[in-house]
């Protein structure tokens, strides 16, 4: 998916959420393998509150496929750095 659609889909309604996908977008994905992309974008398709709960660990992830995809971001956002 060309970079500006992506970085146009991170710009959430939820502002900690459109932190958390907009440092991870340009710090992390450019190192994302070509399916680990494809991941994020499937990902960014869900809406701003599952997404968030999800990625907060407010609610368990129900899409098993995209488990990985949300550790990196976690783990991203959790890092002193992220």
């Amino acid at each position: 998916m060309v970079m500006s659609k992506i970085h146009w889909q991170c710009r959430r309604g939820l502002l900690e959420l459109d932190l958390i996908l907009s440092a991870f977008l340009e710090q992390i994905y450019p190192e994302l393998s070509a399916l680990e992309q494809d991941k994020f974008a499937e990902l960014i398709a869900h809406d701003d509150q599952t997404l968030y709960n999800w990625l907060v660990r407010a609610e368990p992830v129900s899409d098993k496929t995209l488990q990985a995809i949300i550790a990196k971001i976690r783990a991203h956002y959790d890092s002193p750095s992220g």
